[in-house]
């Protein structure tokens, strides 16, 4: 232990009389380490990380699959889920989870307030083990009716709009103009599926309970203790066949899969996670490069120190500890430098994340990414110490001797021609990423999208017959088409492209090219495009205080 330290204090003293190497290389490992650092976090978070729930191994989706038209997953109808679930034999519970847009009016604000809402099974929450944080879930049968009764409310939605008042269970609230009880509060960052705002049951009318046709409720279950994922493959594929052969109109060449839930989850994150890991993993190769050439040039610059330490007895293993050692204390800088950066770069990754990250996601630094991080700063001691150490420890007994002879500037030539060609491999990735991104933008989606708008809203039933729907349609269609500057407009069941399938809209096209200078001023342009983007919200959320329409505004790029 003494010698250690004693090495550690020649290494710090040594550093201290080359500032400008020693910056330059805890800098450029400080950066390797950080990228590192930041994009293992993202990856341990998504692919590595369990579910944050009790033995989230056995958590599965079960899925309608179609071999012959080339589907593999897709979500099922109300009637196949309740067969699946009284028929298969290898799951603890199953549930239905579908999303839904409703207005909520209730709480501290007197406006309805438009909600992302799950319509789940009434044992959704003991599927999952979620236990409320205030109040209970739902109870057996309050998924029976037509309309959902009861609800229960995020923790965040219970702080904004409730006021975080604890005795807000029992209260009466309307759920498009329908009353409901509020039953439960979620537990603190609980918001499954991704972005509810509550959790309603999943009730249907007696001709939605029929429609085997209708397929849109993804379905989530548990497996038995004991069961493989095979067999409960096995089991559905059994139901599903049966179903085909009782029900041969909907369900013809239809089946049923199993896939664990976090695999599922994570399916279309993985591919560019694990290609960005090989990205930074390649920046801190170009980086150990660079510090191994460093170390080298500056072993050739202390052949006299080190041929003067053989001379008076020190053996070459000893050089090579002491050399070993400089490196470690490098290393430990820059890994303490990297992980701060890493630190950073999860902030930065979060900030400039597009989309808000999954619920499920905890993107922060934990013991395993100090692990990786400690791990990774003793690899990369190794990687750019061990050779240079080796190399200089070979410096004759002969005073004043050079090891800067024809194989060092080999070596140092190698090391140089890796990090060319490692930075070249990263140059030539990022040049297909941005070609790729490049053909992405001018690929056509099939509509000319310049100029198009599109407004989202549900009309609840219990003021809107099929017929006032109707009526409410022509009507805010022939005020779209009135509007100046607009082409045409159109009322649809789902936009080109959406970001939810299950609202109806409006969509309509403003003129792409302006009228000319002397008809219309700039200031007047402006003014007559948000005169008409405020009519627009209007249109489709003039009833929202009464709780009649809630309604979003969506822009097309």
């Amino acid at each position: 232990m003494d010698s250690l330290l004693t090495d550690v204090r020649q290494a710090l003293r040594a550093l201290r009389r080359a500032p400008g190497f020693a910056l330059t290389a805890i800098a450029a490992i400080g950066l390797g380490l950080g990228a590192n650092t930041a994009v293992f976090t993202a990856v341990h978070a998504f692919l590595l990380r369990a579910l944050p729930f009790p033995e989230p191994e056995r958590l599965v989706f079960v899925y309608q699959a179609n071999p012959a038209r080339g589907i593999e997953r897709d979500v099922t109808s109300i009637p196949n889920f309740e067969d699946w679930r009284r028929e298969s034999h290898s799951f603890t519970a199953m549930a239905g989870v579908d999303t839904r847009r409703m207005a909520l009016a209730g709480g501290r604000e007197p406006e309805p307030q438009a909600l992302t809402v799950a319509t789940v099974s009434a044992n959704y929450f003991d599927l999952l083990g979620v236990a409320p944080a205030l109040g209970r879930g739902f109870s057996a049968g309050e998924d029976a009716g037509e309309y959902p009764e009861t609800i229960v409310i995020s923790d965040a939605l219970w702080r904004s709009r409730f006021g975080g008042d604890p005795g807000v269970v029992g209260r009466s609230v309307r759920l498009d103009e329908r009353p409901a009880t509020v039953v439960g509060v979620g537990p603190p960052g609980f918001a499954w599926p991704d972005g509810v705002e509550a959790w309603v049951p999943l009730t249907a009318s007696p001709q939605d309970r029929e429609q085997r046709g209708a397929l849109f409720l993804p379905v989530i279950a548990r497996i038995k203790p004991g069961v493989t994922l095979e067999a409960s493959q096995a089991d559905m594929r059994r139901v599903g066949a049966e179903l085909a052969r009782r029900y041969p109109r909907p369900n013809e060449g239809w089946t049923a899969d199993v896939q664990p839930a976090h695999g599922e989850l994570v399916r279309d994150y993985r591919a560019a996670l694990l290609v960005l890991m090989g990205a930074v993993a390649l920046i801190l190769l170009i980086a150990c490069a660079n510090v191994a050439n460093l170390l080298l040039v500056r072993a050739a610059a202390r052949a006299r120190e080190l041929s003067t330490r053989s001379a008076l007895g020190a053996s070459r293993l000893r050089l090579v500890r002491q050399l070993l050692t400089e490196s470690l204390v490098l290393a430990l800088a820059g890994g303490a430098l990297g992980f701060g950066l890493g630190f950073g770069g999860i902030e930065a990754l979060r900030a400039l994340s597009p989309v808000p990250l999954p619920a499920w996601v905890e993107l922060r630094p934990d013991a395993s990414v100090l692990a990786f991080c400690a791990a990774l700063t003793v690899l990369t001691t190794l990687g750019f110490g061990l050779f240079p150490a080796l190399f200089a420890s070979r410096a004759p007994l002969a005073s004043g001797a050079r090891i800067a002879g024809d194989p060092a500037r080999r070596a140092q030539r190698g090391f140089v021609v890796a990090q060319v060609g490692l930075a070249f491999a990263l140059l030539a990735c990022a040049g297909l990423l941005l070609r790729s991104f490049e053909r992405l933008s001018a690929t056509s989606p099939g509509f000319e999208a310049t100029g198009a708008v599109a407004a989202r809203m549900r009309l609840p039933d219990t003021r809107y017959t099929r017929e006032r729907r109707i009526q409410y349609a022509d009507e805010a269609l022939a005020r779209l088409r009135a509007l100046p500057g607009v082409e045409a407009a159109a009322a649809v069941q789902t936009v080109p492209l959406p970001a939810s399938t299950t609202t109806p809209g409006y969509a309509w096209r403003t003129s792409p090219s302006p009228p000319p200078t002397s008809a219309r001023s700039p200031a007047s342009t402006r003014s007559r495009r948000a005169t008409s983007r405020r009519w627009a919200f209007r249109c489709c959320g003039a009833a929202a205080s009464t709780s009649a329409t809630a309604a979003t505004i969506a822009w097309w790029p």
